[in-house]
């Protein structure tokens, strides 16, 4: 398979849509069990995200760049992983499809960060059997580009 790159996600000239430490603050709690576990953020933009979870108190944080589709397929890899978190990139249906199957598909504890229309779409209902499904959804979740100050967006769901 085609590894993801960065010129997919929509990440031209350096420009990236990065979740704040805040953001991922909001939700930690929630999962605190797996601060001493192995924890994959497969979507690399420029490091911080796995940085914000270290700060956080997650001790086992693999994060870097690295083709996701590939990963999957590495034994060894994901049979150490206990919990796959991250915002993926998701600027493309054909794209998000292929992220969510693979996610479903490789039978991990994962959470997404998505746009809260995957709730209502026909894809969710393909791809996973919504009895599996949970969804967190905050007040807000705060995003940035590179260099720039963060801004809240309400649209989004952290998918379970």
């Amino acid at each position: 398979m085609a590894a993801v790159k960065q010129e997919q996600w929509g990440c031209v000239g350096g420009h990236l849509d990065i979740t704040t430490l805040e953001s991922w603050r909001n939700i930690a709690y929630l999962f605190q069990d797996f601060k001493s576990k192995n924890v994959w953020m497969p979507f690399y933009y420029d490091g911080q995200c796995a940085k914000h979870l270290r700060k956080l108190g997650f001790k086992k944080v693999v994060h870097k760049k690295q083709d996701f589709f590939d990963k999957l397929g590495d034994v060894d890899f994901m049979d150490s992983v206990d919990l796959i978190w991250d915002n993926p990139p998701y600027t493309g249906a054909q794209l998000k499809e292929r992220i969510l199957r693979a996610l479903v598909d490789c039978g991990k504890k994962f959470v997404m960060l998505l746009p809260s229309s995957i709730l209502h779409s026909k894809l969710l209902q393909d791809v996973a059997d919504l009895e599996h499904i949970q969804c967190i959804i905050p007040r807000r979740v705060f995003v940035c580009k590179t260099g720039k100050d963060a801004v809240p967006f309400k649209y989004l769901i952290w998918l379970c």
